[in-house]
């Protein structure tokens, strides 16, 4: 059982440092783009009659990326400007 994990982790081991799977993980997982590319997002519209989710504090209306960039560096790139108190 321990040797079939390890060779299960080992395995993943290899796969993540074919340079390939990195960049299917920061395209797939991260929604990166490479220079000169540009990345579409298509937003579902709401459908006739949904709930509309209700109004909360203005963190959880931030994507996790903003919220985990304000988290680890202090500052918000929030609505496309650097503010230091994450509003």
């Amino acid at each position: 059982m321990l040797a079939a994990r390890v060779a299960r982790l080992a395995a993943e081991k290899r796969r993540l440092e074919s340079d390939a799977e990195v960049e299917r993980i920061a395209r797939d997982d991260l929604g990166m783009v490479r220079p000169g590319e540009t990345a579409f997002v298509v937003a579902a519209s709401p459908r006739p009659g949904a709930a509309v989710p209700p109004k909360g504090p203005a963190t959880a209306r931030r994507p996790w990326y903003s919220r985990w960039w304000h988290a680890v560096f202090g500052v918000s790139v929030w609505r496309g400007a650097f503010s230091a108190t994450g509003r």
